[in-house]
Formats: structure tokens, sequence, C-alpha cells
């Protein structure tokens, strides 16, 4: 990655992610549910990345040439979250998982 002049920039893997606390959908509407994270907010968020490049210069910030995005994947993944495990108003213990880079 570090010699490259072009990257593709896969989005971001939320399957292992733990939301805490209430996630109100903006201005005191309705509270998030967990399957509005799954459904709209975590693929809406990986799309920000791709649609507002001015705003998240990747190609800047790692002294690249080229990016290329393709979220598709990751986006698949993120769809089999399951819904009523992916937040938590009061969480116990955060548990320990290894981190895997593929």
């Amino acid at each position: 990655m570090f010699s490259a002049t072009e990257i593709v920039w896969f989005g971001m893997d939320f399957t292992k992610a733990k939301f805490v606390g209430q996630f109100d959908q903006g201005m005191g509407a309705m509270p998030a549910t967990g399957g509005d994270m799954r459904n709209k907010w975590i693929p809406q968020w990986n799309a920000l990345i791709q649609n507002e490049q001015q705003n998240f210069d990747i190609k800047k910030a790692l002294n690249k040439e080229s990016v290329y995005y393709d979220i598709a994947t990751i986006n698949t993944l993120n769809s089999k979250i399951d819904p009523d495990g992916c937040m938590d108003v009061n969480p116990g213990k955060l548990k320990n998982h290894q981190l895997t880079l593929w």
C-alpha cells in the first residue's frame, strides 16, 4: 500500500461494531433502530466518503495519484449485520476482539 501510486477504497466494515446509546435520526425525530443502522445509516456513511471526495480527500491524505472506489463488497457484508444485536442503550463490558485485516 505504501509504495503503490493508486489504491482502492473498499469502505468501512461495521460488522463488529456496537452502537452504544440512543441514536436519534436528527432534530429530535424518532430514534433509530438496529434495522435503520444496517439499512440506512451504515450504507450512507460509506457512500458519503465516495460522494464527497472533496471533504474526504483520501488521495491527498495517503499521497496517491488515484483512488478507486468499490464499496459493493463491504455493503454486502454490512447488510448481514444482526439489527437486534448492533445497538445497546446500556452496555456491559466491551469484549476483546481480535483485529482481522484482509
